[in-house]
């Protein structure tokens, strides 16, 4: 019986623990930045017609990349185009007229970072 109270108390612990996470590291999947795609981006990389051959709307298309290559290269935030595009290193930056919001930048970054994975 005291077995199963430790068992219980260790994970309630975790659970307090991982509740009071910052949210970029409780999903690092692909789910985690396609709504920030979806609302930022996919008007002009949507399926109709992805501006620069790039789809931003699908997992797919952002592994994939453009006619400027690899959107995206897994464990290197800092080398990865569209995230170079989204915080202005590379011209032109996105989203054209505008920027986005610091959270949702952290997030694509934590993303890739983790890996970009699916």
């Amino acid at each position: 019986m005291r077995t199963l109270g430790s068992a219980l108390l260790l994970f309630c612990g975790a659970v307090f623990l991982l509740a009071g996470a910052p949210q970029q590291y409780q999903s690092t999947g692909f789910s985690s930045v396609r709504p920030i795609l979806a609302a930022q981006c996919a008007s002009c990389h949507g399926a109709e017609s992805p501006a620069g051959g790039l789809r931003l709307d699908t997992y797919e298309g952002v592994m994939k990349g453009g006619v400027s290559g690899k959107s995206v290269i897994a464990g290197k935030p800092d080398q990865s185009l569209l995230l170079r595009r989204i915080k202005g290193t590379v011209k032109p930056q996105m989203p054209p007229g505008g920027t986005m919001r610091s959270g949702d930048v952290s997030k694509i970054e934590a993303w890739i970072r983790a890996g970009a994975k699916q």
